[in-house]
């Protein structure tokens, strides 16, 4: 009898999620959105879009959001945006161009990650935006009187989410956005034109030689069946490196997701094969290390380290620059992870070379500094390892609640 392979259920694209939410928001009726992330990520954003005036109710696996034909405008109301940093960011940007009063808060590791390059920039075009401290936390406070559209110059893109912000926003009147040359990620950048198109429009946002031109208007409602979230899928993919096995997803990750781009990477460098919709390890691994540039998919670092460790000749990471800024310090992770599996790493120049075909673990734990994605390589490392324990192992919910029973499923079937 054929092995008959039990499909992996992955959430709701999370990027998609926040970006859809927000467009729905400020869109002309009603829009459904079908097989949302139920992370908290989107669970923030959804409350602070609540708070700010959109009707959103849950009708079985669907969110009905009753948009507000126009732009978002705040109160004075408080917005806790938990750890989320696309909330935070993009609900900044809102409320800027909006106009209003807003005081936003959120965990100490958000308030402590670069966000100045899309605070400068909204500074510049007239809102007043300062951190302060309220009995010992530190806020941000933002008091604009709107900003229409116009000239906004961004001159710094070491964040894909800061343009990302800017395009997300109905401006009034068009809006011409000249940004550095994107430092980051340019496949989350294509996410967001994606969400605008759908609800505002192909042609809302002309990308020009170094210039977004963006049309004014809000759009309308939609309907939008949500795919699966490729960050998600990538745990395991590595999963596949680390132990073997098949794959196949329920729903596949949106092919525009960067990190939809791994899958075929790794297919291409003979470290995966593919039959039919069944992604598996090959017969053997190619006889060479795995080379990965992470600037396109910084979130599967974690992931890829351990499975580089397990690998016969081991890997060499590169494209790291970022992922100091992220949840956790998780180059330091990384490390981390590598050692706790008995593993080696060291640098050349800015890669991270690591040592493959580990055979036994030293760690009895894994410290994983409240940092989801540490946490579900930590999983990972738990097919080899199943002893391994994980420390906070409930700070999966930010993006993937479902994470561990799914896992361990997919790892029993």
């Amino acid at each position: 009898m054929e092995h008959q392979v039990s499909p992996v259920s992955l959430p709701g694209c999370k990027s998609l999620t926040q970006r859809a939410l927000l467009l729905a928001a400020t869109a002309e009726g009603e829009t459904r959105l079908i097989g949302c992330n139920q992370g908290d990520d989107s669970e923030s954003l959804k409350e602070c879009l609540i708070a700010l005036g959109v009707e959103i109710c849950e009708e079985g696996d669907a969110l009905l959001v009753n948009g507000l034909a126009g732009p978002l405008i705040a109160d004075g109301v408080r917005l806790d945006v938990r750890e989320g940093a696309s909330t935070f960011r993009f609900l900044v940007a809102q409320v800027a161009a909006g106009g209003g009063e807003a005081i936003f808060s959120g965990s100490p590791r958000l308030m402590e990650r670069p966000h100045e390059g899309l605070l400068d920039c909204l500074r510049a075009k007239g809102a007043t935006i300062e951190f302060e401290y309220e009995k010992g936390e530190k806020v941000l406070k933002v008091i604009s009187p709107g900003i229409k559209g116009g000239d906004i110059s961004l001159e710094d893109s070491s964040s894909s989410q800061y343009l990302s912000s800017l395009l997300l926003v109905p401006w009034q009147s068009k809006a011409l956005i000249r940004a550095a040359a994107l430092d980051a990620s340019r496949g989350y950048v294509d996410l967001t034109l994606e969400a605008v198109a759908r609800f505002r429009g192909v042609g809302s946002v002309v990308p020009l030689a170094e210039d977004w031109c963006v049309q004014p208007g809000v759009g309308e409602g939609s309907v939008w069946d949500l795919p699966g979230d490729a960050s998600a899928a990538t745990f395991f993919l590595a999963g596949l490196l680390v132990n073997g096995g098949d794959l196949v997803y329920s729903a596949p990750p949106d092919p525009l997701h960067p990190e939809s781009r791994l899958a075929r990477d790794l297919v291409g460098m003979g470290f995966l094969a593919v039959t039919e919709d069944v992604i598996c390890a090959p017969e053997s691994f190619p006889e060479k290390r795995l080379e990965l540039n992470l600037d396109y998919c910084p979130d599967a670092g974690p992931a890829l380290a351990v499975a580089c460790a397990f690998l016969p000749s081991g890997g060499r990471l590169t494209g790291l620059h970022r992922l100091k800024d992220k949840e956790s310090d998780r180059l330091r992770g990384m490390q981390n992870l590598v050692a706790a599996v008995g593993g080696k790493t060291a640098f050349e120049g800015e890669a991270l070379v690591i040592a493959g075909s580990i055979s036994s673990s030293i760690a009895e734990s894994l410290d994983t500094a409240g940092d989801h994605r540490m946490a579900m390589a930590g999983g990972v490392a738990q097919l080899r390892f199943p002893n391994l324990e994980i420390k906070t192992p409930e700070c999966v919910t930010k993006s993937f609640p479902e994470f561990w029973s799914t896992f361990k499923k997919w790892r029993n079937g």
